[in-house]
């Protein structure tokens, strides 16, 4: 798998993104999937939200690679942590193979204050 040819379940999840998404995606694997997007133009903008330093920089040197350092940022965060209003995100994937398991009180105070405002 990689930014060209994505794995079956994260094609799917790609198939549900609007035209023109403003992005974030949480626990991004390397930034395949907003890497992807954009280079389909399918996406203006994308959050790639990492947890922890080595992913992080994993997705980093994968959006170089590709390009996107105008369009992609990554940021090393705790969750919807990553998202910062200026950002104007309107769609949000969480789709880490923990995500479903692994939801903090955090994620749900910081989704609060986001989607509240």
């Amino acid at each position: 798998m990689n930014a060209h040819m994505l794995s079956t379940r994260l094609a799917q999840i790609a198939s549900f993104v609007p035209e023109q998404a403003r992005l974030a995606d949480i626990g991004s694997d390397h930034a395949y999937l907003p890497v992807y997007l954009a280079s389909t133009g399918k996406i203006d903008f994308a959050i790639a939200g990492e947890i922890a330093q080595g992913p992080l920089q994993a997705a980093t040197s994968q959006i170089k690679n590709y390009g996107f350092t105008h369009t992609i940022i990554p940021r090393l965060a705790d969750g919807l942590a990553a998202i910062q209003a200026e950002d104007q995100i309107d769609t949000i994937i969480i789709a880490g193979m923990g995500g479903l398991f692994d939801q903090k009180d955090s994620d749900r105070r910081t989704s609060r204050r986001y989607f509240d405002q």
